[in-house]
Order: structure tokens, then sequence, then C-alpha cells
């Protein structure tokens, strides 16, 4: 990444940052954020609030995580490249791929993945880890089971 991207991704992350710690750490919600929830449909709803359950929202939060670990978290989805075809011999890539996120996302597997196992579910983005969690314990099982044959 050249010096004007990394600096991008410092004042992004100067301003994501302070918002997700405070949420995070608190277990509140930003108001403009709890506006967009109830704006949202009610499937969306129950998605968002799953989601936020993971990270302590509205449950006295998750006061253990720091904001250095929420920075280094975000700030390394920004800057960090990832090549092209990677291919580790003996590895299997498992994607579990949320269809309604867009074809683009997939694209961007097999670009990134020389021969990725793509599992397609008709869902929105972490939707099978945040509201179907036995589903999703499923398909991990069948992703390590059919690897060790």
């Amino acid at each position: 990444m050249d010096e004007a991207g990394s600096f991008m991704a410092r004042i992004q992350s100067s301003i994501v940052v302070p918002i997700m710690y405070r949420m995070v750490h608190t277990g509140k919600l930003p108001k403009f954020m709890q506006k967009k929830i109830n704006e949202a449909d009610k499937s969306k709803k129950e998605l968002v609030a799953r989601f936020l359950n993971m990270f302590g929202i509205d449950q006295g939060g998750s006061p253990w995580i720091t904001k250095q670990s929420i920075y280094n978290q975000f700030y390394s989805d920004l800057v960090t490249k990832v090549q092209h075809g990677i291919d580790v011999p003996g590895t299997t890539i498992h994607v579990f791929y949320a269809t309604k996120m867009g074809r683009k996302y997939e694209k961007r597997y097999w670009t990134y993945f020389k021969n990725p196992d793509i599992r397609r579910h008709n869902m929105q983005h972490e939707e099978l880890f945040c509201c179907h969690s036995a589903e999703w314990v499923e398909e991990v099982k069948k992703a390590v089971e059919g690897d060790r044959q």
C-alpha cells in the first residue's frame, strides 16, 4: 500500500475506532445507529440484533476488548494486501458465502484463492453464523470431515 493509502486508512481508523470502542466497551449503540436499525425491516433487525449480541451490545458490553485491538483489526483490514491465487499444498480454503452479499464477493474468493470450496447460502453477511448457529456448526463439520477423506 502506498503512503497516501496508508494515510487514508489511518484517517478512517481514527473516525471509526472510537465509535466502535465506545459501543463495544459500554454495550450501547450510538443514537444514529439505533435510528438506522429502527428503520430496518424485521429480518434485518433480527440479523443486526444477533450480530450485536456477539459483542455484548445491550448486555453490558465487552469491556475486555481494548481500543488498540479494535484499531489493529480495523486498520489491518484496510491496509493488508492479499495476494491472488493463494494455494497452499494440502490445504483447502472453505468459504461460507452469503449470496445476498452479491456476486462481486464470490468473484473475490475466486481471485484470492486458487481452488476455494465455496459453500453458498441464500443469506446476508454473517447470517449463517449469527442466526443459524446449529446449521453453521454442521457446515464446519462437513468441511472438516470432507478434508479428512
